[in-house]
């Protein structure tokens, strides 16, 4: 949560480097922030974690709302994830250090099958300057 507490500090910020250009009116504007992978910086920890999530993607879009009368954004934010389940041959397992193509020949096999996984939180908040 906090890779997605950062990304929506930084939507606000940007959001409030644009009033200047929005004092007077009703603006609403949507957008999408860039595809992220976990592995910049917020990796699970722990190993439980690590086996079931691993690296996975991440971005949130927005539909955002400046009321120059009130001086005050309010946001719908939806933050996006998705992410492919499966051995990667060139990855390695971070405990044991064993190569993702050893417990790869169960997928070679049809013992285990990859499948994608995708989920979406929608927030709302709302903020003045």
């Amino acid at each position: 949560m906090a890779m997605v507490k950062l990304e929506i500090n930084n939507g606000q910020i940007q959001c409030e480097n644009c009033k200047g250009i929005m004092i007077y009116f009703l603006i609403i504007f949507s957008g999408s922030g860039l595809v992220s992978s976990l592995w910049t910086g917020y990796y699970p920890k722990t190993e439980n974690w690590q086996k079931t999530l691993g690296d996975f993607l991440i971005w949130i879009s927005a539909d955002i709302k400046y009321d120059g009368k009130k001086d005050e954004f309010s946001a719908t934010i939806v933050v996006h994830s998705l992410d492919f389940y499966d051995f990667n041959s060139q990855g390695v397992d971070l405990a044991t250090g064993t190569p993702d193509a050893v417990n790869g020949r169960f997928s070679t096999l049809g013992w285990a099958k990859g499948f994608e996984t995708k989920g979406k939180l929608t927030m709302k908040i709302s903020w003045r300057i």
